[in-house]
């Protein structure tokens, strides 16, 4: 249900700007090893096993 001053086009856009700010936030943390969900240190473990970058694991997991 969409309203008259809620166009899809401005929510699809909130949720981006919200993914990519996600995104730059998780990456800071593992980038500066202070410390991070136990998610994203799964993923950095993965990418440690699979000799990857994290980028692979975190994409690939955010799809499932």
């Amino acid at each position: 249900m969409t309203h008259k001053n809620d166009p899809l086009s401005l929510r699809i856009s909130a949720l981006i700007v919200g993914l990519v700010v996600n995104a730059v936030g998780n990456g800071l943390t593992v980038s500066t090893n202070m410390g991070t969900s136990p998610w994203t240190a799964s993923e950095v473990n993965l990418a440690h096993l699979f000799n990857v970058s994290v980028g692979l694991p975190m994409c690939s997991s955010s799809g499932v």
